[in-house]
């Protein structure tokens, strides 16, 4: 099985309504020819052939940094539960010294 192409939230917004607005992924790709507008202006960066790979393949959402610091941070714990196990520690102390504010782990 071919492996799914990893793309940015923003992409993957307009490939949703894309696929909405035209009804399938060969309309889609028959409006590529021309130039997205609106909510669907992330297309444009994309060639014909990568357009066709994702929607052949499918795809998943690349998560930001952020939300990968979260997932690591009360993955051990439950989620929103805050029990500050030695690990929790050491990821507070690498976000103050890299100065960076996560929602729900250190903000």
């Amino acid at each position: 099985m071919t492996e799914k192409v990893k793309v940015s939230r923003e992409l993957a917004t307009a490939i949703e309504t894309a696929l909405e607005y035209c009804g399938g992924k060969d309309e889609v790709l028959q409006e590529h020819i021309d130039t997205w507008s609106d909510d669907c202006i992330p297309l444009n960066s994309l060639s014909f052939l990568e357009l066709a790979e994702i929607l052949i393949n499918g795809y998943e959402v690349e998560q930001t940094q952020e939300e990968k610091i979260k997932k690591l941070f009360y993955g051990y714990a439950g989620e929103n539960e805050f029990h500050e196990s030695d690990a929790q520690k050491a990821i507070l102390e690498l976000l103050e010294i890299l100065e960076k504010k996560v929602e729900g782990v250190n903000k």
